[in-house]
Protein backbone atom coordinates (compact mmCIF):
# COMPACT_ATOMS: atom_id res chain seq x y z
CA UNK A 1 0.00 0.00 0.00
CA UNK A 2 2.73 2.52 0.71
CA UNK A 3 3.19 3.04 -3.36
CA UNK A 4 -0.11 3.76 -3.55
CA UNK A 5 -0.56 6.40 -0.39
CA UNK A 6 3.05 8.47 -1.78
CA UNK A 7 0.49 9.55 -4.68
CA UNK A 8 -2.89 9.27 -3.60
CA UNK A 9 -2.82 12.78 -1.14
CA UNK A 10 -3.35 14.89 -3.47
CA UNK A 11 -6.13 12.99 -5.73
CA UNK A 12 -9.32 13.52 -3.70
CA UNK A 13 -8.53 17.21 -3.96
CA UNK A 14 -8.84 17.06 -7.92
CA UNK A 15 -13.43 17.19 -6.76
CA UNK A 16 -12.81 20.83 -6.12
CA UNK A 17 -11.41 21.61 -9.96
CA UNK A 18 -14.13 23.32 -12.19
CA UNK A 19 -16.24 20.71 -14.64
CA UNK A 20 -17.32 22.33 -17.42
CA UNK A 21 -21.01 21.78 -17.55
CA UNK A 22 -22.77 19.25 -19.16
CA UNK A 23 -26.34 18.62 -19.68
CA UNK A 24 -25.94 15.02 -18.59
CA UNK A 25 -24.51 15.62 -15.69
CA UNK A 26 -25.68 14.11 -12.23
CA UNK A 27 -25.01 17.55 -10.50
CA UNK A 28 -22.90 20.20 -11.46
CA UNK A 29 -19.18 20.21 -10.11
CA UNK A 30 -18.68 23.55 -8.09
CA UNK A 31 -16.21 25.41 -9.06
CA UNK A 32 -13.13 25.59 -6.99
CA UNK A 33 -13.77 29.47 -6.32
CA UNK A 34 -16.80 28.91 -4.66
CA UNK A 35 -15.19 26.23 -2.23
CA UNK A 36 -14.31 27.96 1.49
CA UNK A 37 -10.98 26.00 2.73
CA UNK A 38 -12.45 24.66 6.03
CA UNK A 39 -15.90 23.80 4.26
CA UNK A 40 -13.86 21.28 2.03
CA UNK A 41 -11.80 19.92 5.36
CA UNK A 42 -15.35 19.04 7.18
CA UNK A 43 -16.49 17.41 3.97
CA UNK A 44 -13.01 15.46 3.30
CA UNK A 45 -13.17 14.73 7.54
CA UNK A 46 -17.01 13.15 7.45
CA UNK A 47 -15.22 11.06 4.46
CA UNK A 48 -13.45 9.63 6.76
CA UNK A 49 -15.67 9.13 9.66
CA UNK A 50 -18.01 7.88 7.63
CA UNK A 51 -15.13 5.53 5.48
CA UNK A 52 -17.40 6.87 2.39
CA UNK A 53 -16.89 8.79 -0.52
CA UNK A 54 -20.47 9.64 -1.16
CA UNK A 55 -20.73 12.72 1.28
CA UNK A 56 -17.98 14.38 -0.93
CA UNK A 57 -19.44 13.39 -4.36
CA UNK A 58 -22.92 14.68 -2.70
CA UNK A 59 -21.28 18.02 -2.25
CA UNK A 60 -18.81 18.60 -5.11
CA UNK A 61 -21.30 16.54 -8.15
CA UNK A 62 -20.26 13.88 -10.61
CA UNK A 63 -20.44 14.23 -14.26
CA UNK A 64 -22.25 10.74 -13.85
CA UNK A 65 -19.63 8.50 -15.62
CA UNK A 66 -15.69 8.48 -14.43
CA UNK A 67 -14.62 12.26 -13.68
CA UNK A 68 -11.97 11.99 -15.63
CA UNK A 69 -12.11 15.36 -16.43
CA UNK A 70 -11.88 16.01 -12.98
CA UNK A 71 -8.81 14.21 -12.22
CA UNK A 72 -6.69 15.40 -15.67
CA UNK A 73 -7.59 19.49 -14.31
CA UNK A 74 -6.26 18.30 -10.65
CA UNK A 75 -2.75 17.45 -12.47
CA UNK A 76 -2.85 21.09 -13.64
CA UNK A 77 -3.76 22.67 -10.56
CA UNK A 78 -2.38 20.55 -7.77
CA UNK A 79 1.13 22.01 -7.90
CA UNK A 80 -0.80 25.21 -6.64
CA UNK A 81 -1.28 24.13 -2.99
CA UNK A 82 0.75 25.75 -0.20
CA UNK A 83 2.97 23.13 2.13
CA UNK A 84 0.25 24.44 5.12
CA UNK A 85 -2.69 23.83 3.03
CA UNK A 86 -1.05 20.24 2.08
CA UNK A 87 -0.10 19.36 5.91
CA UNK A 88 -3.61 20.20 6.86
CA UNK A 89 -5.38 18.17 4.27
CA UNK A 90 -3.37 14.91 3.38
CA UNK A 91 -4.07 13.09 6.52
CA UNK A 92 -7.76 13.42 4.53
CA UNK A 93 -7.16 12.30 1.06
CA UNK A 94 -5.38 8.96 2.05
CA UNK A 95 -7.35 6.54 0.66
CA UNK A 96 -9.22 3.93 3.23
CA UNK A 97 -7.41 1.01 4.61
CA UNK A 98 -8.97 -2.03 2.94
CA UNK A 99 -9.36 -5.58 4.54
CA UNK A 100 -8.49 -7.84 1.96
CA UNK A 101 -6.16 -7.69 -0.96
CA UNK A 102 -5.96 -10.54 -3.75
CA UNK A 103 -3.06 -10.92 -6.16
CA UNK A 104 -4.96 -12.61 -9.56
CA UNK A 105 -2.55 -12.70 -12.37
CA UNK A 106 -1.55 -8.50 -13.33
CA UNK A 107 -3.82 -7.03 -10.76
CA UNK A 108 -4.09 -6.35 -7.19
CA UNK A 109 -7.76 -6.14 -5.63
CA UNK A 110 -8.44 -4.54 -2.61
CA UNK A 111 -11.88 -4.33 -0.84
CA UNK A 112 -13.79 -5.04 2.44
CA UNK A 113 -15.69 -7.57 4.04
CA UNK A 114 -17.91 -5.14 5.77
CA UNK A 115 -18.96 -1.90 5.91
CA UNK A 116 -20.24 -0.16 3.19
CA UNK A 117 -17.56 -0.07 0.63
CA UNK A 118 -18.11 -3.96 1.14
CA UNK A 119 -18.96 -5.82 -2.21
CA UNK A 120 -21.52 -7.85 -3.59
CA UNK A 121 -22.36 -10.05 -6.20
CA UNK A 122 -26.36 -9.12 -7.27
CA UNK A 123 -28.84 -11.51 -8.11
CA UNK A 124 -31.64 -11.74 -10.78
CA UNK A 125 -33.83 -9.09 -8.89
CA UNK A 126 -30.71 -7.22 -8.45
CA UNK A 127 -30.30 -7.74 -5.37
CA UNK A 128 -27.19 -8.01 -2.94
CA UNK A 129 -25.75 -11.36 -2.44
CA UNK A 130 -25.56 -12.45 1.53
CA UNK A 131 -20.99 -13.13 1.73
CA UNK A 132 -20.54 -12.65 -2.01
CA UNK A 133 -17.26 -9.93 -1.12
CA UNK A 134 -15.05 -12.59 -2.14
CA UNK A 135 -16.82 -13.90 -4.96
CA UNK A 136 -16.94 -10.09 -6.50
CA UNK A 137 -13.59 -9.19 -5.71
CA UNK A 138 -12.22 -12.45 -7.86
CA UNK A 139 -14.75 -11.31 -10.53
CA UNK A 140 -13.27 -7.82 -10.66
CA UNK A 141 -9.50 -9.74 -10.60
CA UNK A 142 -11.16 -11.87 -13.88
CA UNK A 143 -12.27 -8.80 -15.58
CA UNK A 144 -9.63 -6.89 -15.37
CA UNK A 145 -7.64 -9.51 -16.44
CA UNK A 146 -9.42 -10.35 -19.36
CA UNK A 147 -9.11 -6.42 -20.28
CA UNK A 148 -5.72 -6.43 -20.34
CA UNK A 149 -5.79 -9.88 -22.95
CA UNK A 150 -7.95 -7.64 -24.84
CA UNK A 151 -6.30 -4.05 -24.88
CA UNK A 152 -3.07 -5.08 -24.87
CA UNK A 153 -2.50 -8.42 -25.87
CA UNK A 154 -5.43 -8.69 -28.55
CA UNK A 155 -5.07 -4.61 -29.90
CA UNK A 156 -1.78 -3.79 -29.14
CA UNK A 157 -1.79 -0.98 -26.88
CA UNK A 158 1.21 -0.43 -25.05
CA UNK A 159 1.03 -1.91 -21.14
CA UNK A 160 1.47 0.95 -18.56
CA UNK A 161 3.47 -1.08 -16.21
CA UNK A 162 6.82 -2.34 -15.53
CA UNK A 163 7.08 -6.49 -16.39
CA UNK A 164 7.16 -7.18 -11.97
CA UNK A 165 4.44 -4.67 -11.32
CA UNK A 166 0.72 -5.09 -10.24
CA UNK A 167 -1.80 -2.77 -11.12
CA UNK A 168 -4.28 -1.67 -7.81
CA UNK A 169 -8.16 -1.63 -8.20
CA UNK A 170 -9.74 -0.75 -5.28
CA UNK A 171 -13.51 -1.65 -4.64
CA UNK A 172 -15.54 1.16 -3.24
CA UNK A 173 -18.66 1.73 -2.48
CA UNK A 174 -19.90 5.39 -5.26
CA UNK A 175 -23.67 4.58 -4.95
CA UNK A 176 -24.48 5.74 -8.42
CA UNK A 177 -22.41 8.75 -8.70
CA UNK A 178 -20.16 7.59 -10.95
CA UNK A 179 -19.12 4.06 -12.21
CA UNK A 180 -15.49 4.47 -10.97
CA UNK A 181 -12.37 6.46 -11.68
CA UNK A 182 -8.38 6.67 -12.60
CA UNK A 183 -6.54 8.51 -10.73
CA UNK A 184 -3.45 10.55 -11.81
CA UNK A 185 -0.16 9.76 -9.08
CA UNK A 186 2.86 10.38 -9.69
CA UNK A 187 4.75 11.74 -13.54
CA UNK A 188 6.96 9.21 -14.79
CA UNK A 189 7.62 12.30 -17.61
CA UNK A 190 8.08 16.03 -17.29
CA UNK A 191 7.87 16.73 -21.00
CA UNK A 192 4.42 17.19 -22.95
CA UNK A 193 2.54 14.81 -22.94
CA UNK A 194 3.20 13.74 -19.70
CA UNK A 195 2.82 9.95 -18.60
CA UNK A 196 1.77 9.39 -14.86
CA UNK A 197 1.21 6.28 -12.70
CA UNK A 198 -2.28 5.70 -11.92
CA UNK A 199 -4.62 3.72 -10.16
CA UNK A 200 -8.47 2.46 -10.41
CA UNK A 201 -11.08 2.63 -7.97
CA UNK A 202 -14.16 0.84 -9.32
CA UNK A 203 -18.24 0.92 -7.58
CA UNK A 204 -18.73 -2.46 -5.38
CA UNK A 205 -21.51 -4.10 -7.24
CA UNK A 206 -23.17 -1.31 -10.09
CA UNK A 207 -26.69 -1.70 -8.65
CA UNK A 208 -27.82 2.02 -9.05
CA UNK A 209 -26.59 2.41 -12.79
CA UNK A 210 -28.57 2.10 -15.93
CA UNK A 211 -25.58 -1.17 -16.71
CA UNK A 212 -25.83 -2.96 -13.91
CA UNK A 213 -23.93 -5.73 -12.09
CA UNK A 214 -20.96 -7.73 -13.57
CA UNK A 215 -22.85 -5.94 -16.83
CA UNK A 216 -21.69 -2.66 -15.09
CA UNK A 217 -18.21 -3.88 -14.15
CA UNK A 218 -17.12 -5.03 -17.28
CA UNK A 219 -17.70 -2.09 -19.26
CA UNK A 220 -16.36 -0.15 -16.66
CA UNK A 221 -13.05 -2.20 -16.60
CA UNK A 222 -12.80 -1.95 -20.05
CA UNK A 223 -13.06 1.74 -20.15
CA UNK A 224 -11.24 3.01 -16.84
CA UNK A 225 -8.22 0.70 -17.93
CA UNK A 226 -7.67 2.20 -20.95
CA UNK A 227 -7.59 5.40 -19.36
CA UNK A 228 -4.96 3.73 -17.61
CA UNK A 229 -3.45 2.70 -20.85
CA UNK A 230 -3.74 6.43 -21.94
CA UNK A 231 -1.65 8.20 -18.94
CA UNK A 232 0.37 5.62 -18.36
CA UNK A 233 1.83 4.57 -21.85
CA UNK A 234 1.53 7.77 -24.09
CA UNK A 235 0.72 10.63 -21.51
CA UNK A 236 -1.92 13.56 -21.53
CA UNK A 237 -2.25 16.43 -23.61
CA UNK A 238 -4.48 19.10 -21.98
CA UNK A 239 -7.98 19.57 -20.85
CA UNK A 240 -8.51 20.49 -24.93
CA UNK A 241 -7.93 17.02 -25.52
CA UNK A 242 -10.19 15.07 -22.83
CA UNK A 243 -12.98 14.35 -25.69
CA UNK A 244 -10.10 11.88 -27.06
CA UNK A 245 -9.12 10.75 -24.13
CA UNK A 246 -13.36 9.79 -23.79
CA UNK A 247 -14.10 8.53 -27.09
CA UNK A 248 -11.19 6.36 -26.85
CA UNK A 249 -12.38 4.49 -23.64
CA UNK A 250 -15.81 4.31 -25.01
CA UNK A 251 -14.71 2.83 -27.29
CA UNK A 252 -13.11 0.07 -25.94
CA UNK A 253 -16.38 -0.85 -24.17
CA UNK A 254 -17.81 -1.64 -27.21
CA UNK A 255 -14.78 -3.42 -28.13
CA UNK A 256 -14.11 -5.62 -25.86
CA UNK A 257 -17.83 -6.50 -24.95
CA UNK A 258 -19.25 -6.00 -27.83
CA UNK A 259 -22.92 -7.31 -26.63
CA UNK A 260 -23.15 -4.44 -23.68
CA UNK A 261 -24.39 -1.61 -25.08
CA UNK A 262 -23.94 0.80 -21.76
CA UNK A 263 -22.51 3.42 -24.88
CA UNK A 264 -25.92 4.05 -26.56
CA UNK A 265 -26.63 6.87 -23.65
CA UNK A 266 -24.34 9.23 -24.91
CA UNK A 267 -25.51 8.85 -28.06
CA UNK A 268 -28.27 11.16 -28.11
CA UNK A 269 -26.00 14.11 -27.25
CA UNK A 270 -23.54 13.39 -30.69
CA UNK A 271 -27.04 13.14 -32.86
CA UNK A 272 -28.86 16.32 -31.01
CA UNK A 273 -25.98 18.64 -30.23
CA UNK A 274 -23.28 18.19 -33.18
CA UNK A 275 -25.01 19.79 -36.24
CA UNK A 276 -22.11 22.77 -36.50
CA UNK A 277 -20.49 21.65 -34.19
CA UNK A 278 -16.37 20.78 -33.78
CA UNK A 279 -15.35 17.50 -33.65
CA UNK A 280 -12.70 18.55 -31.18
CA UNK A 281 -15.49 20.67 -29.05
CA UNK A 282 -14.59 21.04 -25.57
CA UNK A 283 -17.94 21.80 -23.86
CA UNK A 284 -18.80 17.90 -23.79
CA UNK A 285 -17.95 15.36 -22.28
CA UNK A 286 -16.32 13.20 -24.94
CA UNK A 287 -18.49 9.76 -24.32
CA UNK A 288 -20.88 11.06 -27.11
CA UNK A 289 -17.79 10.76 -30.00
CA UNK A 290 -17.65 7.30 -29.88
CA UNK A 291 -19.27 7.63 -33.03
CA UNK A 292 -16.06 9.12 -34.63
CA UNK A 293 -14.11 6.19 -33.13
CA UNK A 294 -16.44 3.17 -34.46
CA UNK A 295 -16.63 4.87 -37.93
CA UNK A 296 -12.77 5.23 -38.06
CA UNK A 297 -12.29 1.24 -37.25
CA UNK A 298 -15.18 0.08 -39.69
CA UNK A 299 -13.89 2.24 -42.37
CA UNK A 300 -10.40 1.59 -41.94
CA UNK A 301 -9.51 -1.85 -39.55
CA UNK A 302 -9.23 -2.07 -35.73
CA UNK A 303 -5.39 -1.08 -35.69
CA UNK A 304 -6.19 2.62 -36.88
CA UNK A 305 -6.73 3.61 -33.14
CA UNK A 306 -3.37 1.86 -31.45
CA UNK A 307 -1.51 3.50 -34.62
CA UNK A 308 -3.13 7.25 -33.47
CA UNK A 309 -2.66 6.62 -29.83
CA UNK A 310 1.43 5.98 -30.73
CA UNK A 311 1.75 9.24 -32.60
CA UNK A 312 -0.47 10.85 -29.83
CA UNK A 313 2.75 11.04 -28.09
CA UNK A 314 4.36 13.03 -30.04
CA UNK A 315 1.12 15.61 -31.31
CA UNK A 316 -2.60 15.74 -30.37
CA UNK A 317 -5.36 13.70 -31.45
CA UNK A 318 -6.67 15.55 -34.68
CA UNK A 319 -3.34 15.85 -36.32
CA UNK A 320 -2.27 12.34 -34.74
CA UNK A 321 -5.61 10.90 -36.74
CA UNK A 322 -4.51 13.00 -39.88
CA UNK A 323 -0.62 11.57 -39.96
CA UNK A 324 -1.84 8.04 -39.44
CA UNK A 325 -4.51 8.86 -42.16
CA UNK A 326 -1.81 10.03 -44.58
CA UNK A 327 0.95 7.45 -43.72
CA UNK A 328 -0.68 3.87 -43.43
CA UNK A 329 -4.51 4.34 -45.84
CA UNK A 330 -3.45 7.07 -48.22
CA UNK A 331 -5.61 9.52 -47.26
CA UNK A 332 -6.65 12.43 -45.02
CA UNK A 333 -8.77 13.82 -42.30
CA UNK A 334 -10.52 16.11 -44.59
CA UNK A 335 -11.32 12.96 -46.34
CA UNK A 336 -12.00 11.00 -43.74
CA UNK A 337 -14.40 13.55 -42.25
CA UNK A 338 -16.09 14.04 -45.22
CA UNK A 339 -17.12 10.35 -45.51
CA UNK A 340 -18.18 10.66 -41.81
CA UNK A 341 -20.21 13.28 -42.10
CA UNK A 342 -21.92 10.85 -45.15
CA UNK A 343 -22.18 7.98 -42.45
CA UNK A 344 -24.26 10.19 -40.02
CA UNK A 345 -26.79 10.02 -42.20
CA UNK A 346 -27.49 6.52 -41.94
CA UNK A 347 -29.13 5.97 -38.78
CA UNK A 348 -32.22 5.20 -37.30
CA UNK A 349 -34.69 3.93 -39.76
CA UNK A 350 -32.07 4.74 -42.20
CA UNK A 351 -29.78 2.71 -41.21
CA UNK A 352 -27.65 0.27 -43.61
CA UNK A 353 -25.69 -1.83 -40.87
CA UNK A 354 -23.66 -3.51 -43.73
CA UNK A 355 -21.97 -0.47 -45.42
CA UNK A 356 -22.05 1.83 -42.57
CA UNK A 357 -22.33 1.83 -38.69
CA UNK A 358 -22.71 -1.72 -37.57
CA UNK A 359 -25.15 -1.17 -35.12
CA UNK A 360 -26.44 2.61 -36.68
CA UNK A 361 -30.15 0.88 -36.66
CA UNK A 362 -30.41 1.62 -32.77
CA UNK A 363 -28.61 5.25 -33.08
CA UNK A 364 -30.54 7.94 -32.92
CA UNK A 365 -31.23 10.31 -36.10
CA UNK A 366 -29.01 13.36 -36.75
CA UNK A 367 -30.80 16.09 -36.55
CA UNK A 368 -31.32 19.33 -38.79
CA UNK A 369 -30.16 22.39 -37.77
CA UNK A 370 -33.19 24.25 -39.52
CA UNK A 371 -35.93 23.07 -41.39
CA UNK A 372 -37.50 25.04 -44.28
CA UNK A 373 -40.70 24.22 -46.31
CA UNK A 374 -40.07 25.00 -50.40
CA UNK A 375 -42.26 27.35 -51.84
CA UNK A 376 -43.02 26.41 -55.68
CA UNK A 377 -40.31 24.39 -55.52
CA UNK A 378 -37.77 26.86 -54.15
CA UNK A 379 -36.20 27.54 -50.57
CA UNK A 380 -32.74 28.74 -49.14
CA UNK A 381 -31.32 28.06 -45.69
CA UNK A 382 -28.02 30.46 -44.04
CA UNK A 383 -26.08 29.15 -41.37
CA UNK A 384 -23.06 29.32 -39.63
CA UNK A 385 -20.87 26.04 -38.79
CA UNK A 386 -17.69 25.47 -37.03
CA UNK A 387 -14.32 23.96 -38.44
CA UNK A 388 -14.45 20.38 -38.91
CA UNK A 389 -18.03 19.91 -38.03
CA UNK A 390 -21.33 18.68 -40.14
CA UNK A 391 -24.47 20.19 -40.40
CA UNK A 392 -28.13 18.43 -41.92
CA UNK A 393 -30.23 20.79 -43.24
CA UNK A 394 -33.72 19.80 -44.40
CA UNK A 395 -36.04 21.42 -47.16
CA UNK A 396 -39.71 20.13 -47.11
CA UNK A 397 -42.76 20.08 -49.43
CA UNK A 398 -46.04 18.55 -49.52
CA UNK A 399 -44.30 16.10 -52.14
CA UNK A 400 -40.28 16.02 -51.39
CA UNK A 401 -38.04 16.10 -48.49
CA UNK A 402 -34.31 17.07 -49.64
CA UNK A 403 -31.14 16.79 -47.18
CA UNK A 404 -28.46 18.25 -47.20
CA UNK A 405 -25.44 16.65 -44.94
CA UNK A 406 -22.77 19.77 -45.02
CA UNK A 407 -19.27 18.68 -44.06
CA UNK A 408 -16.79 22.02 -42.57
CA UNK A 409 -13.42 20.21 -43.07
CA UNK A 410 -11.00 23.13 -42.04
CA UNK A 411 -8.91 20.88 -39.77
CA UNK A 412 -6.52 23.89 -39.83
CA UNK A 413 -8.92 26.09 -38.05
CA UNK A 414 -9.87 23.41 -35.87
CA UNK A 415 -6.71 22.23 -34.77
CA UNK A 416 -5.99 26.01 -33.80
CA UNK A 417 -9.12 26.04 -32.04
CA UNK A 418 -10.09 29.56 -33.95
CA UNK A 419 -13.49 29.67 -32.52
CA UNK A 420 -14.44 31.13 -36.23
CA UNK A 421 -18.08 30.10 -37.67
CA UNK A 422 -17.90 30.21 -41.60
CA UNK A 423 -21.09 31.17 -43.45
CA UNK A 424 -22.82 29.11 -46.30
CA UNK A 425 -25.75 29.18 -48.05
CA UNK A 426 -27.67 26.25 -49.97
CA UNK A 427 -30.64 27.02 -52.09
CA UNK A 428 -32.61 24.44 -53.66
CA UNK A 429 -34.85 25.10 -56.91
CA UNK A 430 -36.81 23.69 -59.60
CA UNK A 431 -35.10 26.07 -62.45
CA UNK A 432 -31.59 26.16 -62.79
CA UNK A 433 -29.62 29.02 -61.21
CA UNK A 434 -27.19 31.66 -63.50
CA UNK A 435 -24.72 30.77 -61.39
CA UNK A 436 -22.46 27.73 -61.32
CA UNK A 437 -24.89 25.02 -59.59
CA UNK A 438 -25.25 21.36 -59.18
CA UNK A 439 -28.53 19.53 -60.67
CA UNK A 440 -30.05 16.92 -58.17
CA UNK A 441 -32.66 14.99 -60.25
CA UNK A 442 -34.97 15.61 -62.84
CA UNK A 443 -36.68 18.39 -60.97
CA UNK A 444 -34.29 20.11 -58.37
CA UNK A 445 -31.29 22.00 -58.41
CA UNK A 446 -28.94 23.66 -55.86
CA UNK A 447 -26.70 26.02 -55.19
CA UNK A 448 -23.85 25.93 -52.27
CA UNK A 449 -22.04 29.23 -51.92
CA UNK A 450 -19.51 30.27 -49.32
CA UNK A 451 -16.28 31.82 -48.98
CA UNK A 452 -13.93 29.62 -49.38
CA UNK A 453 -15.12 26.17 -51.58
CA UNK A 454 -11.92 24.20 -50.54
CA UNK A 455 -13.31 23.65 -46.78
CA UNK A 456 -16.80 21.96 -47.78
CA UNK A 457 -18.21 19.16 -48.85
CA UNK A 458 -21.83 18.31 -48.92
CA UNK A 459 -24.31 15.63 -50.16
CA UNK A 460 -27.97 15.59 -51.29
CA UNK A 461 -30.43 12.71 -50.55
CA UNK A 462 -34.32 13.15 -51.90
CA UNK A 463 -36.87 11.38 -50.05
CA UNK A 464 -34.16 9.34 -48.05
CA UNK A 465 -32.05 8.26 -51.14
CA UNK A 466 -28.83 9.87 -51.78
CA UNK A 467 -28.67 12.03 -55.00
CA UNK A 468 -25.46 12.26 -56.96
CA UNK A 469 -25.15 15.59 -58.62
CA UNK A 470 -26.09 14.56 -62.31
CA UNK A 471 -23.91 17.81 -63.38
CA UNK A 472 -20.98 19.80 -61.69
CA UNK A 473 -20.63 23.59 -61.39
CA UNK A 474 -19.99 24.35 -65.17
CA UNK A 475 -16.14 26.60 -64.51
CA UNK A 476 -13.74 24.36 -63.27
CA UNK A 477 -10.68 26.35 -61.42
CA UNK A 478 -7.12 25.56 -59.32
CA UNK A 479 -7.39 26.36 -56.26
CA UNK A 480 -6.75 28.66 -54.14
CA UNK A 481 -5.66 30.90 -56.82
CA UNK A 482 -3.16 32.60 -56.37
CA UNK A 483 -1.79 29.96 -54.45
CA UNK A 484 -0.10 31.33 -51.65
CA UNK A 485 2.97 29.03 -50.22
CA UNK A 486 3.24 30.96 -46.79
CA UNK A 487 -0.41 29.43 -46.60
CA UNK A 488 -1.28 25.95 -45.01
CA UNK A 489 -3.68 25.27 -48.25
CA UNK A 490 -3.26 22.61 -50.65
CA UNK A 491 -3.15 22.64 -53.80
CA UNK A 492 -6.79 21.80 -55.63
CA UNK A 493 -6.73 20.20 -59.28
CA UNK A 494 -9.80 18.92 -60.61
CA UNK A 495 -10.06 16.45 -63.59
CA UNK A 496 -13.90 15.72 -64.60
CA UNK A 497 -15.39 12.43 -64.75
CA UNK A 498 -11.66 10.51 -64.03
CA UNK A 499 -12.34 8.64 -60.74
CA UNK A 500 -9.07 6.57 -59.98
CA UNK A 501 -5.46 5.54 -60.77
CA UNK A 502 -3.14 8.31 -60.43
CA UNK A 503 -2.29 11.55 -62.08
CA UNK A 504 1.37 13.34 -63.46
CA UNK A 505 1.38 16.51 -62.66
CA UNK A 506 4.09 18.64 -63.67
CA UNK A 507 4.77 22.51 -62.93
CA UNK A 508 6.65 24.67 -66.10
CA UNK A 509 7.35 28.07 -66.05
CA UNK A 510 6.24 30.47 -68.79
CA UNK A 511 9.57 29.85 -70.24
CA UNK A 512 9.14 26.43 -70.42
CA UNK A 513 11.54 25.34 -67.66
CA UNK A 514 10.24 21.90 -65.73
CA UNK A 515 10.22 22.81 -61.76
CA UNK A 516 8.29 20.26 -60.18
CA UNK A 517 6.73 16.93 -61.33
CA UNK A 518 5.31 14.01 -59.27
CA UNK A 519 2.84 11.30 -59.19
CA UNK A 520 -0.51 11.96 -57.37
CA UNK A 521 -4.03 9.67 -56.46
CA UNK A 522 -7.03 10.85 -57.54
CA UNK A 523 -9.32 11.53 -54.55
CA UNK A 524 -13.18 10.86 -56.03
CA UNK A 525 -15.45 13.78 -54.36
CA UNK A 526 -19.39 14.87 -55.48
CA UNK A 527 -18.85 12.46 -58.64
CA UNK A 528 -15.61 13.81 -60.19
CA UNK A 529 -11.81 13.62 -59.29
CA UNK A 530 -9.86 15.58 -57.81
CA UNK A 531 -6.11 15.75 -57.12
CA UNK A 532 -4.89 17.27 -53.85
CA UNK A 533 -1.35 18.39 -53.73
CA UNK A 534 -0.17 19.01 -50.17
CA UNK A 535 1.62 22.66 -49.75
CA UNK A 536 4.92 21.40 -48.65
CA UNK A 537 5.34 19.51 -51.47
CA UNK A 538 5.78 23.10 -53.55
CA UNK A 539 7.49 25.16 -51.00
CA UNK A 540 11.19 24.51 -51.78
CA UNK A 541 10.42 23.71 -55.90
CA UNK A 542 8.24 27.30 -56.52
CA UNK A 543 8.96 30.77 -56.58
CA UNK A 544 6.74 34.04 -57.19
CA UNK A 545 5.46 33.76 -60.52
CA UNK A 546 3.07 32.53 -63.51
CA UNK A 547 3.15 28.30 -63.75
CA UNK A 548 1.66 26.80 -66.36
CA UNK A 549 0.40 23.19 -65.07
CA UNK A 550 0.22 20.01 -66.61
CA UNK A 551 -2.01 16.93 -65.82
CA UNK A 552 -1.54 13.65 -67.71
CA UNK A 553 -4.36 11.48 -66.86
CA UNK A 554 -4.14 7.73 -69.04
CA UNK A 555 -2.49 9.68 -71.64
CA UNK A 556 -4.68 12.99 -71.86
CA UNK A 557 -3.50 16.33 -70.93
CA UNK A 558 -4.69 18.94 -69.25
CA UNK A 559 -3.54 22.48 -68.96
CA UNK A 560 -3.72 25.15 -66.65
CA UNK A 561 -2.14 28.71 -65.56
CA UNK A 562 -1.55 29.06 -61.82
CA UNK A 563 0.07 32.49 -60.01
CA UNK A 564 2.38 31.62 -56.91
CA UNK A 565 3.29 34.22 -54.85
CA UNK A 566 5.94 33.15 -51.79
Amino acid sequence: MHSIVRYIAPILLSYIVVLVYSPCSVAQVKNIHEIKWQQLVRVLQTVHQQRSVVPFYEYIGSDGKCGFRVRAQLAEVSQQLSALERAQIDPLLRPFTLQYTIERGKFRIHYDTVGTNAPAILDRTNSRVLNSYHAYAESVAAVFNFVWSMEIDEYGFESPLQPDQKYDIFIVEYNGTIYGETFFGNQLTHSTPIRYETYIQVDNDFREYRTKGMQGLRVTAAHEFHHAIQLGSYGYWSDDELYAYELTATWMESVVYPSIKDYYQYLTKYFLNFGGRSLNETTFDGYERVVWALFLTKLYGREIMPRIWAVMRQTPFLLSTHTVLQQHYGTSLEEAFTTFSFWNFYTGHRADTVRYYTNGNEYPLFQPSVTTMMIDGNAKATLRASPLSTTMVRFYSERDTIITMVANIDIISAVQRTGTLDSFEVQISKRSFSKPCYQLNNTYYSLFTTSYERNWNHFFFINNTYTPTQSIPSRDYLAPQPLILSQPYPLSIPLGAIFSGSARIAFYTVSGLLRYVNEYSIITRYGKGYVFIPIYHLREVLSSGIYIVIVTVQGIEQHWKLAVVQ
